[in-house]
């Protein structure tokens, strides 16, 4: 196994409506895997009438879900279950703190539901090695045969009705494909295992301590990422800052409570989006900005409530909330020193 490997590439079909597995090897610490949709969308005239788009990552639309489900080795010290369990525009969102800007389909192609063929490459880039970390080897996903017995990635696909509202164009997707690249490290130790999964929180009315029932109650939190949109089911989702004004966070560690703004300058103080970068609609609380992994905030009795308002009245905005926990695995024996560290 070569390091580095952006070479091992396995492609599967896109499965309008339906749901796409895909088996990953074994060996070595996985860094990062991305997933690529990439291809033809054919759009044809249909019945004449041209949608608008749902989200402003419109043509991720045609992804629903993605995760990624381990199965443990016999006596393997470490947990499994799905690992990652999100939506793509979360993925894509993400991104930016370690790409530092925002970027959707890397071809340029611009949203429409005209008539016409569009080529699309969207990279989805899953990062197990974080790239804050001073040693984001630390994070990378052990797929070690005494760890693990398998790795699937699950992709649930969408259509045109979850990209569109109101089309009556024919869509079809036989020369859209899916690729799924790995890029690992060959190195003994053992490495944090971390879950990210997203919930969203369909807000009813203004409330000045929501409380999110949905925060996962055990691990160590890496940090929470919050976007908050305008927009019924059905119509366009709109990124806005006119929802969330406060987050209070109490736990184990201690109290504290952020203005919404507050967040967002500490996403450009850190470093961690590009001061050119929009950052309307998102929020980041960071636990490891110091990037050692023993600042971890315990999750077990953490308790988060929002300030929120509600401009476009009940059931009209929401909040999607993105929290990454991380688990170390029994009799833990970290990689040596004298492996790759930082950018790897």
């Amino acid at each position: 196994m070569k390091n580095q490997d952006f070479s091992n590439r396995r492609t599967e079909f896109f499965a309008a409506n339906s749901k796409v597995v895909r088996t990953i090897p074994l060996g070595g610490k996985l860094k990062q895997l991305s997933v690529v949709m990439r291809g033809t969308l054919h759009v044809a005239a249909g019945g004449g009438v041209a949608g608008t788009a749902l989200y402003a990552e419109a043509w991720a639309g045609l992804i629903q879900r993605i995760r990624v489900r381990l199965s443990k080795a016999d006596g393997s010290r470490y947990p499994d279950g799905i690992v990652r369990d999100y939506d793509p525009r979360t993925i894509l969102r993400r991104a930016m703190f370690y790409r530092h800007k925002y970027y959707a389909d890397l071809l340029g192609t611009a949203f429409s539901d005209a008539v016409a063929d569009y080529n699309l490459f969207y990279v989805f880039p899953i990062y197990f090695a974080d790239p804050e970390l001073k040693r984001p080897i630390e994070t990378a996903l052990n797929l070690d045969e005494s760890a693990y017995k398998n790795c699937q990635v699950e992709i649930d696909c969408g259509s045109r009705d979850t990209c569109v509202t109101g089309s009556s164009r024919t869509w079809t997707y036989g020369d859209l494909f899916f690729d799924f690249i790995d890029d690992r490290e060959a190195v003994d130790g053992d490495t944090y295992v971390v879950f990210e999964t997203d919930h969203e929180i369909i807000i009813n009315a203004a409330q000045q301590r929501y409380e999110d029932k949905a925060m996962p109650v055990d691990g160590s939190l890496l940090d929470i990422f919050i976007r908050t949109l305008t927009g019924k089911t059905g119509s366009t989702s709109v990124l806005v800052n006119t929802i969330l004004n406060k987050l209070s966070v109490a736990g184990s560690n201690g109290d504290f409570e952020l203005n919404a703004l507050d967040l967002q300058a500490a996403m450009y103080d850190y470093g961690e989006i590009d001061v050119d970068q929009a950052v309307t609609g998102h929020y980041r609380l960071n636990f490891v900005r110091d990037g050692m992994l023993s600042k971890l905030v315990p999750a077990p009795g953490l308790q988060m409530h929002y300030d929120i308002n509600n401009p476009s009245g009940a059931g009209g905005d929401s909040m999607l909330v993105s929290v990454r926990r991380a688990f170390q695995p029994a009799a833990y024996q970290p990689i040596a020193r004298g492996v790759p560290a930082r950018n790897t």
